[in-house]
């Protein structure tokens, strides 16, 4: 079950910030498509502009709020409630990119600021409950 855990966080980190500059291009297209009137598009790839910058650093700042979340939680549950939080929370903000508008970046934003958080606090809570979790002999 551990195993299984760093796998699903390790993924959803990873995947969300690969996501994370294709939803920016997204958004950028959605932007310009009604101001192009040339459908034929010769390339994939899209040049960020300053605002894409400045939203990629502003959800980055996400993952510096994970550890105050985790001691907050921590102080408050155990460790398989937190863990469940974590969890869930992350996949709420996951749900949430699927059935909210994509015109709407500032939301995307919240969204991918959240789910940074929530996953760089699991990925803090599964290097201290592995520890935990095996003993002294297994880990050495």
């Amino acid at each position: 079950l551990l195993a299984f855990m760093w796998m699903t966080v390790a993924m959803s980190y990873y995947g969300l910030i690969l996501i994370n500059t294709s939803l920016m291009t997204l958004l950028n297209d959605q932007k310009t498509s009604t101001i192009e009137s040339n459908p034929i598009k010769t390339t994939q790839c899209k040049m960020l502009t300053t605002e894409d910058y400045i939203s990629l650093i502003i959800t980055t700042f996400g993952e510096m709020f994970g550890i105050p979340l985790l001691l907050f939680l921590l102080s408050r549950f155990d460790r398989r409630t937190t863990c469940m939080i974590n969890f869930s929370s992350a996949s709420f903000c996951f749900i949430l990119f699927l059935i909210l508008p994509r015109h709407t970046p500032s939301i995307i934003n919240i969204i991918t600021f959240l789910a940074r958080m929530f996953i760089n606090s699991q990925f803090s809570l599964l290097y201290l409950y592995t520890m935990e979790v095996y003993p002294t002999v297994i880990r050495a």
